[in-house]
């Protein structure tokens, strides 16, 4: 996992514009997911403002979608704090984030490049919404999670002596060996006829 100072579709290594030299349909470049909890509004160099999500944040990247950047390994993961994502993408997060103050909003989004004539670029982004943004509800994913770890022992674990540990159930006494089975009477004396 490569930790980065803010995640975007340029610093994990994507190239949107590969796209321009195909013949047509969509180039996927990354999946991307997390939880905002915060979102700063930035004006952007074409005067639009654009939103610098904070919050925790992960892209993979499968090989072909990458820029051969040196180092980068197949399937390449990155994290960050920050993300930028593409215009439009976080706009249902930060509507979320402004009406529940003090909550985090979770997404996850599929992004691929689309050639797009109309456009400057000669592409634009487009997204499958894996996970619709939505209230973050940790309480009940750590319930969730939880509920599959056993609880401890109520009773406290015997130490290691040589007899029972103060305070535990007395312990029972070995059975008894077995009594010796009685023998059978002897036949009586049989009298004689004489």
């Amino acid at each position: 996992m490569t930790k980065l100072k803010q995640l975007n579709i340029k610093a994990i290594g994507c190239d949107p514009k590969r796209i321009v030299k195909q013949t047509g349909g969509t180039l996927f470049l990354a999946r991307i997911f997390g939880e905002a909890t915060a979102a700063k509004i930035k004006p952007g160099k074409s005067g639009d403002p654009f939103a610098v999500l904070v919050g925790g944040f992960r892209a993979i990247v499968p090989a072909p979608a990458q820029l051969p950047l040196e180092g980068t390994p197949p399937d390449a993961c990155f994290e960050s704090d920050t993300i930028i994502l593409p215009a439009g993408l976080d706009d249902p997060i930060t509507n979320l984030l402004r009406a529940n103050k003090g909550k985090g909003v979770l997404f996850a989004y599929d992004v691929s490049a689309v050639k797009d004539p109309a456009s400057p670029l000669g592409y634009s982004y487009s997204a499958a919404l894996l996970v619709k943004p939505r209230l973050a509800d940790n309480v009940t994913a750590l319930t969730a999670s939880l509920s599959a770890v056993p609880y401890p022992s109520i009773l406290p674990k015997p130490e290691a002596t040589d007899g029972p540990a103060a305070g535990s159930p007395p312990v029972a006494a070995p059975p008894a060996p077995a009594a010796p089975k009685p023998a059978a009477p002897k036949p009586a004396p049989r009298k004689s006829r004489k």
